[in-house]
């Protein structure tokens, strides 16, 4: 297939920001993401998948089960056998990874809408998203993830069209890879197997099921077998359950006192037993506070106008924070009316099979989130399908003004609320700035 020269351009005005501002922040692995570079690190020596050295010889009392993998430690770890324990290669390979999901995303938003200046735009919002220029600076699971979504998702239109062995055997494997670097793609892939079956594909589906099931099942059989009970790729997802949804919880990751007392106290595999046993206690003993608790998530994630990047790394460079944030806001804003707006005029208008498919995978980014824990860096997963749809808005005419009406009103109130029940937040971060 033929790249046109401009998408190309793009794609590397994305690989040059990208690496630029990684390599002139040069910031230090920090929670999340140290312990990503300590489990890769110790993979690369030949110690195991342990986040601590001294589990070598009991990997069973090690917490690497905890964070969100395998994929992007052992990501990070291949280059670290190669280079060595060396950050800067990260850096540079996440602005690559950055440029590639550029291609990769022009090409998927070309499939669906087939415009080259959609996909052109889209291409050009995603590479200048401020938001994800700054993540890809950070040791963190985003950058990988968001290029093998993207991937997944255009192979998987290929393969609905084609409907070969081939290509089932392709949508597969990467689905199997994306699951194994952030398990919540695991939506997505039911939304592909669910329309398979739909479609009465059925051989193709399990072909589908079966390959991303034999890399996620080996990993999981590894795991489990390690700690002798079953874990399907991480511990992380009860864990979060547990501090997204308690009394008390704001929706973000503020663990309570108890909470806190529990996990310094417990291997992260009885808290994700004790986790799945406190979600469903609140949620049959006190279901209004739940239900609340589910719109105030919602809230967050919806907030046009929320800015991503208060990272700690930036704080000593407050006016450079100040313009990253103000940039936030207005991509978020883009992506935001502009991708819901488009994604309601696209489906006003024309519907098709690719336009279906392709939908359903946007919306399950929120869908899969929310119920669980909302953080503002959790919505960036939805930012591509987001900047397809923005694209497709601002290239089609006439636009639908009830339509950007109802989604600005919409967003108006999920705002506002968030504003509202966060304004302990919002002082705090203001006080960064100040």
């Amino acid at each position: 297939m033929r790249i046109p020269r401009l998408v190309l351009l793009v794609a590397l005005g994305s690989v040059i920001l990208s690496a630029g501002f990684a390599f002139w922040l040069q910031d230090h692995p920090r929670v999340d993401a140290k312990a990503y570079d300590s489990i890769a690190w110790n993979w690369a020596q030949g110690l195991g998948y342990i986040e601590h050295a001294e589990n070598t010889d009991d990997p069973s009392q090690d917490d690497a089960v905890v964070r969100v993998g395998p994929g992007y430690e052992l990501f990070l770890g291949v280059f670290y056998k190669i280079f060595g324990h060396s950050i800067w290669i990260i850096w540079l390979m996440h602005a690559l990874l950055r440029g590639a999901t550029v291609i990769v995303l022009y090409l998927l938003a070309k499939k669906v809408f087939e415009s080259h200046r959609v996909a052109l735009l889209a291409g050009i919002l995603f590479a200048l998203s401020p938001d994800l220029i700054v993540i890809s600076g950070l040791l963190l699971t985003e950058t990988l993830f968001l290029f093998l979504l993207l991937l997944s998702t255009y192979i998987s239109l290929i393969h609905l069209e084609s409907g070969s062995k081939k290509t089932a055997l392709a949508s597969g494997f990467i689905w199997g890879i994306t699951i194994l670097t952030r398990p919540i793609a695991l939506v997505p892939l039911c939304v592909l197997l669910l329309f398979l079956l739909w479609k009465k594909k059925i051989a193709n589906a399990v072909i589908v099921f079966l390959l991303a099931a034999l890399f996620v099942g080996s990993w999981s059989a590894f795991i489990s077998s390690r700690h002798n009970t079953f874990v399907l790729t991480t511990t992380a997802g009860w864990y979060d359950l547990w501090v997204g949804n308690h009394l008390g919880a704001r929706g973000g990751f503020e663990k309570s006192p108890e909470i806190q007392a529990y996990r310094n106290s417990h291997h992260s595999i009885e808290v994700a037993q004790e986790g799945r046993k406190q979600y469903f206690t609140y949620l049959t003993t006190e279901p209004l506070s739940f239900i609340e608790l589910q719109f105030r998530k919602l809230s967050i994630y919806a907030n046009a106008i929320r800015p991503g990047g208060f990272w700690i790394g930036l704080w000593d460079y407050p006016n450079v924070l100040l313009a990253i944030l103000v940039g936030s806001v207005i991509w978020n804003l883009i992506f935001f009316i502009g991708g819901l707006t488009g994604m309601l005029q696209a489906f006003k208008t024309k519907v098709s099979d690719k336009l279906l498919f392709f939908g359903a995978v946007a919306l399950v980014q929120p869908l899969g989130v929310i119920p669980i824990i909302v953080e503002t860096r959790y919505r960036y997963p939805f930012f591509p399908f987001l900047a397809i749809f923005a694209a497709y808005f601002l290239v089609t005419r006439p636009w639908n003004k009830k339509i950007v009406f109802g989604v600005s009103a919409l967003l108006a109130i999920f705002t506002l609320y968030d504003f509202w029940s966060n304004w302990g937040l919002l002082l705090e971060r203001l006080n960064i700035l100040l």
